[in-house]
């Protein structure tokens, strides 16, 4: 059995023995691999580290995540690279035998919480990109360049809004970025509800939008506490700053951005769209 399989199969024993319980992240010891460069030069290394973390879908059924990640540290090459193989178990009432599902990708990080988060680093001027996975399916939601702001419906779905920037490698090829100073979306549990396209030239008065955002009171006011629970009924308000200062207010209702009740510095505006 390779050393890998063999990890998670005993990690694996581990977590069945105690789901009566809390599971914490286990991990193996990660091991690591040197490759001399020429000469004896300096070379490339590669790490690789397998993980076991238990998950709680929305209707309470645990998820086992097996994670195999490999990384490779390369000092002559600034993105290194790396990837990440996920295997997602159910819980079957006995042990975590029911597959879900299973990928393998690109990503030199990952984080599991309310989705599944694997992060490719930019190399040059792109920026990283987050990409967001369902964890009931392991298909993509979504992909952003920004840590996004987070907030629950009164159902408990996760509730996202975040950035995405023309300067990431998942822009589709042959985009012209002329005038467009990024993406805002909004996920609501596994569906995307929302996409606008902010546009301005990024020379005039406001400068280039910076893509972090803040939950804010329609008055602009900076509020760190997202909204107790997302209503369709009840608007709230997040706010992106420009390199002058200036602020876009964007409130957002029921999943979707209230454009027409939207500010946003001179000679910056919004449209919904996609790349």
């Amino acid at each position: 059995m390779p050393r890998t399989s063999a990890v998670i199969a005993l990690l694996l024993l581990t977590a069945c023995a105690t789901v009566g319980g809390r599971t914490p992240v286990q991990s193996s010891p990660s091991s690591a691999e040197f490759t001399p460069g020429p000469d004896g030069g300096v070379g490339r290394e590669r790490v690789r580290n397998s993980t076991l973390e238990r998950v709680t879908l929305e209707d309470g059924t645990p998820v086992l995540l097996a994670i195999d990640h490999t990384r490779w540290i390369d000092p002559a090459d600034e993105d290194g690279g790396g990837r990440v193989t996920v295997t997602a178990l159910a819980w079957d009432g006995a042990a975590f035998t029911r597959l879900l599902w299973a990928l393998e990708e690109p990503a030199e990080d990952w984080r599991a919480s309310d989705y599944l988060r694997l992060t490719e680093y930019g190399c040059c001027d792109l920026d990283a990109t987050h990409t967001f996975r369902d964890l009931r399916t392991g298909s993509e939601v979504a992909w952003f360049t920004e840590e996004p702001l987070s907030a629950y419906d009164a159902a408990g779905k996760p509730v996202l809004i975040a950035y995405e920037s023309p300067q990431s490698t998942r822009v589709p090829e042959g985009f012209d970025g002329a005038g467009v100073q990024g993406m805002l979306r909004i996920v609501r549990g596994a569906a995307v509800t929302d996409s606008v396209v902010v546009t301005g030239s990024g020379e005039d008065e406001a400068g280039y939008m910076i893509g972090r955002g803040v939950f804010c009171g329609a008055d602009g006011a900076v509020r760190m506490r997202p909204p107790d629970a997302v209503s369709d009924d009840q608007p709230f308000h997040v706010c992106y700053q420009f390199e002058s200062g200036a602020w876009a207010v964007l409130p957002v209702r029921g999943g979707r951005f209230v454009l027409e009740d939207a500010r946003f510095p001179a000679g910056v505006s919004a449209r919904r769209g996609g790349w």
